[in-house]
């Protein structure tokens, strides 16, 4: 059920890969699971090794772009062209 639930929307799609992310994926058999279901369907599976995959992660984020709008003196000339 799990298999059928999960690949049925991306199979619709041209999807060759998947970034597995977010809190509920701390939990590391959850996380197996899928990533194993995922690469024995052939797709190129990703997920966070070094930089947590929960709020951690989106607050490590949030503190580049801001650095990166104090080193430029430009808020919104943060990113490059």
């Amino acid at each position: 059920m799990l298999k059928s639930n999960f690949l049925s929307p991306i199979k619709h799609h041209d999807i060759k890969t998947v970034v597995l992310s977010g809190g509920c994926l701390q939990n590391r058999l959850l996380q197996k699971l899928l990533f194993n279901l995922l690469e024995q369907d052939g797709f190129a599976v990703y997920t966070g090794e070094e930089i947590p995959v929960n709020d951690g992660g989106i607050a490590l984020g949030q503190v580049y772009i801001g650095g990166r709008a104090q080193i430029s003196g430009n808020p919104l000339n943060i990113l490059p062209a």
